[in-house]
């Protein structure tokens, strides 16, 4: 390998996925032998050795089929699949889940809710070195374990 530098980046999933990153890491850099010019990636092509062209296009050309194909069959496998479940399997009885036909009939619908200041959530956050979002998480599990084992545990 005939490189100057070797960058290793850990970057978040939410900046962008992992083609978009590459190229706007690509597009940072330039070459050393040219520096107006940008990096290029080896082809598939230029790793093949002296030989059969024919036989490695008719290799490719088998492998775009079996993905096509492969691709097709897994399609109509979930979409069936989808089906059957949408069709014939029932939700599994939970207390959350609820009975929405018997909650129209009798119109008691109960909410509840809990104003909480932002600087009492940072406060907990710098503390337990956490985000906002799994201080909030952690609150509203808390709260429904709390709700839960109240209203039907022991």
């Amino acid at each position: 390998m005939d490189a100057e530098n070797v960058a290793v980046l850990k970057i978040h999933h939410s900046v962008g996925d992992g083609m978009s990153i590459m190229s706007l890491v690509l597009a940072c850099m330039r070459k050393t032998s040219n520096p107006d010019e940008l990096p290029s990636l080896p082809s598939a092509s230029s790793r093949l050795t002296t030989g059969s062209m024919s036989s490695s296009r008719l290799w490719w050309l088998i492998k775009v089929i079996w993905t096509a194909v492969m691709l097709v069959l897994n399609t109509v496998s979930d979409a069936f699949e989808f089906f059957v479940t949408t069709l014939f399997l029932k939700d599994t009885k939970t207390p959350i889940k609820g009975d929405f036909l018997s909650m129209k009939k009798s119109k008691a619908l109960r909410l509840v809710h809990r104003t909480v200041s932002l600087d009492d959530i940072k406060v907990i956050k710098n503390a337990m070195k956490m985000t906002v979002n799994d201080v909030l998480l952690g609150v509203t599990q808390a709260g429904l374990s709390q709700y839960m084992e109240r209203r039907y545990g022991n």
